[in-house]
Formats: C-alpha cells, structure tokens, sequence
C-alpha cells in the first residue's frame, strides 16, 4: 500500500506538474477544476467553458469542423454472455413533484433554418441474434399510467393518460408500409 502511494505521488510529481505548469488542467481555491479554462468556473468539473452552476459537470465543445462531438464513449462487447454492458448510464431517482429526465437530448435552435438535419435521439441497431435489433426501445415500468414511447407535434404538449400503452401520439400519424395489428 505504501508502496502504491509512493509510485502514485512520483508519478504525479514528474508528469502532473508539468501539465498544471501549462495551465491546461488547473484546480481552484473551491476544489473545482477546469481543463482549458482559466478563471474559476461554475462547475465543478469544466472543459472549455466556464460550465454552469446547474450542472456538477459541463463540456463544452467549440466550433467542429467535421464529424465529432463534446463526448464520446466507447464500451467493449464483453466476455460472458447475457450480461448487461452499456456506454453510458444515466438515472434521475423520483419521488418528487418534479419532471425528471432519465436522458434528455436536444437538436434545436429559435431560428429556422434551409439546411441541415436535426436528430433530438438517433438510435442505430443491428447484427445481434435475429429478431432482437431495436434502434429504440421504450419500456414502461410499473403500474401507473403510461406510454414506453410517446410522441407529439408543435403545439401539442403531454397529456394524462387512463391507460398504459407501449405507444401514444399526438397529432398524424404516417407510415409508407405496413401497419400490422391483431384487432382494430
């Protein structure tokens, strides 16, 4: 153990101090740290941004010049089977009057415009055993009322369901193939 925490403060002597020195990672008089960005930000995590007090941890990624983003994450397939491996989790834990949102993802802006091509959640899936490929899943928990996937239009907000469905929408609904049902 001490062995360990010798090894670890050597390392951090030799490389850490040389990446503070360049102002590229600095830890405040608060505790909060920053990573390219100098003044004390309202994170306690930032990169690139002076963050925002809402958020423990912020990201910001300036202008992008091809394909990329703030954050990736990448997790490898495993060694076992039937296990359950995830990239990312992300949880809010109820029991209050507020809305609570497990992921909330926006591709949005006020001003309207010609080009472009904006996508809020783009789910891709494939390859897996035959039958069990979901770009998008939606499942409902529980026993209150409900819908695993719930869709509206402009204008159009949430409604109070009196049942729970595994789809409910508000405003037309289009489909160019098939729709299959076992009773209408």
């Amino acid at each position: 153990m001490k062995i360990q925490i010798k090894l670890n403060l050597v390392f951090l002597g030799v490389f850490g101090i040389s990446i503070i020195s360049t102002g590229q990672i600095k830890v405040f008089d608060n505790n909060y740290v920053g990573i390219n960005y100098s003044s004390t930000p309202s994170s306690r995590f930032v990169i690139n941004s002076a963050g925002n007090s809402a958020y423990q941890a912020y990201i910001y990624g300036p202008n992008i010049y091809s394909s990329g983003g703030a954050l990736a994450v990448l997790s490898e397939k495993g060694s076992a089977s039937g296990i359950h491996i995830r990239a990312l989790t992300a949880t809010t834990n109820i029991g209050s009057g507020n809305y609570l949102y497990g992921l909330k993802a926006t591709a949005y802006s006020s001003t309207a415009y010609t080009t472009g091509r904006t996508y809020g959640i783009f789910g891709q899936a494939g390859n897996a055993s035959s039958g069990y490929n979901y770009a998008v899943y939606g499942y409902l928990a529980g026993t209150k009322y409900g819908a695993a996937v719930f869709g509206a239009i402009n204008g159009l907000g949430d409604v109070g369901l009196t049942a729970q469905f595994a789809g409910y929408f508000r405003g037309n609904v289009k489909c160019e193939n098939t729709i299959y049902a076992v009773s209408f």
